[in-house]
């Protein structure tokens, strides 16, 4: 479990291993509600629809890595590591592929 600062406030990490050997990453609240659940994903999982806003914007867009994280109101959206232009990058897409956040 480990304290992070995200958006001014402080939550939890909490990293939960798996009988499948995958582990699930849960951010708390210090009272104990449960904001979100990660879950690394093979990258053919992420669905189509997902990535389409990914590939709007970066045509050139090799996609490395995902998660599939499930938020407090049941809502998922995927976060994906790609390359783009060279170049590294962090995207959070909704499972209708609007971009929700970029790094």
């Amino acid at each position: 479990c480990k304290a992070e600062t995200e958006k001014g406030k402080t939550q939890y990490e909490v990293k939960v291993a798996l009988p499948d050997r995958k582990t699930l990453e849960i951010d708390v609240t210090p009272d104990g509600k449960v904001l979100k659940t990660e879950e690394k994903i093979a990258v053919a999982k992420v669905p189509a629809a997902a990535l389409s806003g990914l590939f709007a914007k970066y045509k050139d867009a090799k996609v490395e890595a995902a998660e599939r994280q499930v938020l407090a109101d049941g809502s998922v959206q995927f976060e994906v590591r790609f390359r783009a232009a060279k170049a590294a990058k962090e995207a959070t897409l909704d499972a209708q592929g609007k971009l929700l956040e970029e790094e």
